[in-house]
């Protein structure tokens, strides 16, 4: 049985996966880095990614199968605003493990944990403004991008900037330009401690989900795929918004199993009743 398992990445994220893997499923993770990642599609702009973020995770991991390689994983990010916390940014990470019997099994982790942002300087910046949003941000530990203005766009410039050296530097270069100079943060996972961490924490539970077979066809991969809504209200009775039952299926039959929730809630709070707290 081939005992190792291909990892596509450019960016060191094997320091995150390397012992979930080998940990909980007995596999050496190998790096596949003779592919350029990049093209389909970059953190910085210079490509955009074509396809939604799960397609681009698949289509990456499938670069891993080769002859005498049965399994391979990708994985892929996303940052933007939370979807539930107003105000918070939020890294929502995917990852796909492939294998040559035809299996595809995707997990996925929504963080607020994230040091994403951006700042936006003027020629004659502020020092202080400057100093307190890199403090915020975590540099030089995590890296940053420099943009320019040119017309109506921010054009990249330099990324993978983690020295106050090297940021004096670009910054000298970017004030050459007519335009506004965007700091960004670097999200490529080597340029992002708190990234890397939440890839690991991701890799822990597509290995457990990976160890739940399908109780029909067998496919590794079972395991929580959405939410059933309507949870009583524990004042009124009426059903509420939030979760009543989770639905467990199998990526490769289709198979479901519908299951009242595994934190054992039975009634939803009057607060969350459209109700009694329209």
């Amino acid at each position: 049985m081939n005992k190792e398992i291909v990892l596509v990445t450019k960016h060191g994220k094997e320091r995150a996966v390397r012992r979930p893997f080998w940990v909980g499923l007995g596999l050496h993770t190998v790096c596949k880095t003779d592919f350029d990642t990049d093209q389909l599609g970059t953190f910085s702009g210079e490509v955009e990614r074509a396809e939604s973020p799960l397609n681009t995770c698949i289509k990456k991991a499938r670069v891993g199968l080769a002859p005498g390689i049965s399994s391979a994983l990708a994985n892929e990010g996303s940052f933007g605003p939370h979807p539930y916390l107003p105000f918070v940014a939020a890294d929502f990470e995917m990852m796909a493990y492939v294998d040559s019997a035809g299996n595809e099994v995707v997990e996925q982790l929504l963080a607020y944990r994230t040091n994403y942002g951006h700042l936006d300087l003027k020629r004659h910046f502020e020092e202080a403004e400057l100093q307190a949003w890199l403090e915020r941000v975590r540099f030089p530990s995590h890296a940053l991008i420099i943009k320019v203005l040119s017309g109506d766009e921010f054009v990249f410039l330099e990324k993978g900037i983690n020295s106050a050296y090297q940021l004096r530097n670009s910054l000298a270069v970017a004030a050459k330009h007519a335009g506004q100079i965007r700091l960004e943060t670097d999200m490529r996972a080597h340029c992002n401690p708190t990234r890397m961490g939440v890839i690991g924490r991701l890799a822990v539970k597509l290995v457990r989900r990976l160890l739940c077979h399908c109780p029909t066809c067998q496919a590794p991969g079972f395991g929580l795929e959405g939410r059933e809504p309507g949870l009583p209200c524990s004042l009124c009775g009426n059903a509420t918004d939030l979760a009543l039952f989770e639905i467990f299926a199998c990526p490769r039959c289709r198979n479901k199993e519908r299951r009242p929730r595994s934190d054992g809630l039975k009634k939803a709070s009057p607060g969350d009743c459209q109700f009694c707290n329209p």
